[in-house]
């Protein structure tokens, strides 16, 4: 008769063991390795979707566990950590400046001042939500290897510095930014072309033949 009365409860132990299995923290691998896309940002209660034709991504790169992706108008990296929580010591991105959409800027403002501030993550059902300061959240959608490959980047309306550029920078910078780096004296810039305010097509060696030249990295308002 006693037997019989606990098997009930056993029962629903094992039951409630299993639950708390399933439920438990997501692992790193299952939040590593994947593109992530955002759906939607904000407080709790009060997300908010993205802008239309806007599209921000995160990649956390296992091999160099670092994150990257797009945050809609710029690119951005960055370290992080998986311990018992999710960190990210640091975040840069490069310096363009999308007007249209209208908006696209200030989303991006949010979304990586919200990104720096993480601590600590779960999967479920192929979302990822990403727990940040002041109860702030991010909700993302695993991308397939298909959609991937199908998925077009919105055209960008602004100036971006070359690729080799940033990534010239990146190496010799110390502090994780790469505007802080500089160029030591006597150390000769990688020359690049881009598009003046005006659009009109120049570049840095261009510029040089007529006269000295300053490169500034950052924001201007």
């Amino acid at each position: 008769m006693l037997k019989s009365k606990l098997y009930p409860i056993l029962l629903m132990i094992i039951i409630v063991s299993l639950f708390v299995v399933g439920c438990g923290k997501a692992s790193a691998s299952d939040l590593e390795d994947t593109q992530w896309v955002l759906e939607s940002y904000g407080e709790q209660g009060n997300l908010q979707p993205l802008i239309e034709e806007t599209r921000i991504t995160a990649i956390f790169d296992s091999t160099e566990k670092q994150v990257h992706g797009s945050a809609g108008c710029n690119s951005y990296f960055g370290d992080y950590q998986i311990n018992d929580k999710l960190s990210i010591p640091w975040l840069a991105n490069t310096e363009m400046a999308c007007l249209d959409p209208e908006g696209v800027m200030d989303q991006e403002y949010e979304y990586l001042k919200t990104l720096r501030s993480a601590e600590s993550y779960q999967i479920q059902n192929g979302k990822l939500q990403i727990n940040c300061d002041e109860q702030k959240i991010l909700i993302y959608t695993a991308e397939t290897q298909e959609e991937a490959s199908t998925t077009t980047k919105p055209e960008s309306k602004g100036v971006l510095l070359p690729d080799e550029l940033i990534r010239d920078c990146q190496h010799k910078g110390t502090s994780g930014d790469f505007r802080s780096s500089g160029l030591v004296e006597g150390e000769t810039a990688i020359d690049f072309t881009l598009q003046d305010i005006h659009g009109r097509t120049v570049s840095l060696s261009g510029l040089l033949s007529e006269k000295p030249v300053l490169m500034v990295f950052g924001s201007f308002t």
